[in-house]
């Protein structure tokens, strides 16, 4: 993402995954903190890390070989984010379903 702009710690990125007037806020703590919202995760044997190249069957094992990669995201702290409509007026107004992409 592109970053437009910041305040102080905070950076202010544009993206179109989320409806127009709407901001989300999430806290960050560094590279691989556990305070940080989504956590990125890997297999605890270093040689089940990164990308592996998976050799195929009989004496040829570049034939029906292929490679493989495995990881997980998962959210740590679900109250390291929150999502903020931005109006200029005092009532709020759900936003459609056309604006939520899928």
């Amino acid at each position: 993402m592109k970053v437009e702009g910041s305040y102080g710690p905070s950076i202010l990125a544009q993206s179109d995954f989320g409806p127009r007037g709407y901001v989300l806020v999430a806290a960050s703590y560094g590279p691989n903190s556990p305070y940080n919202v989504v956590g990125f995760r890997e297999h605890e044997l270093e040689s089940y890390r990164g990308l592996r190249h998976i050799a195929g069957p009989g004496p040829y094992p570049i034939t029906e070989s292929f490679s493989t990669r495995g990881f997980g995201c998962a959210v740590r702290q679900r109250g390291g984010a929150a999502v903020i409509h931005v109006s200029v007026g005092d009532t709020y107004e759900p936003p459609s379903d056309s604006q939520i992409p899928i």
